[in-house]
Order: structure tokens, then C-alpha cells, then sequence
């Protein structure tokens, strides 16, 4: 196959991929819900990009972390790094 073939096969997957199924309320009510018990329980806090989805993002301010670009997500990092009993995890890819 040449390059431009290679690229026209991409492009005809990516067009054909399939969208996630968006999640019931109930769904996404539970997930949160858990999400927040084990932030809770690994004192953890969720550190999220500007582009991560909304509801990432509320997470992350309810969790005491942060939402900013990437310059931000590490000065913050460097802050928790004085506080060794918490973990930070990081939503950086899109939404």
C-alpha cells in the first residue's frame, strides 16, 4: 500500500468508527459516585485539562483538585508535592 492509500484506509475507519453510547443518568450517577469513593479513599484529588469533558472537570474541582492547562496542572502538582499523603490523577486526554 502506498502512504496515500494508508491514509485514505484511516480516514474511512475513523468516518466509520463508532460514537460511544451516552451513559443513562443513572449510569452516569454511579460512576461519578464511585469515582468520588475512590478519590476518597486513595486521598486523591483529579487534576483536568480545559479540554477534558464538563463533567471531568466538576470532578475535579470537587475533589479539591484543579482544572487548568498543562503549565497549571504541574505548579499544582509541585504544591501537593508538599502534602506526600495525597495523589493526584490526571484527565488529560479530550473529552
Amino acid at each position: 500500500m502506498t502512504k496515500a492509500e494508508d491514509r485514505i484506509l484511516v480516514q474511512e475507519h475513523l468516518a466509520h468508527a463508532a460514537e460511544p453510547k451516552p451513559l443513562s443518568a443513572e449510569e452516569k450517577a454511579r460512576l461519578e459516585n464511585r469515582i468520588k469513593a475512590v478519590l476518597k479513599e486513595k486521598d486523591a484529588v483529579l487534576v483536568a485539562h480545559y479540554y477534558t469533558d464538563p463533567d471531568i472537570q466538576r470532578l475535579a474541582e470537587e475533589s479539591g483538585g484543579c482544572v487548568a492547562d498543562s503549565l497549571e496542572m504541574a505548579r499544582f502538582g509541585n504544591k501537593q508535592a508538599e502534602q506526600p499523603a495525597r495523589t493526584e490523577c490526571a484527565a488529560v486526554g479530550p473529552g
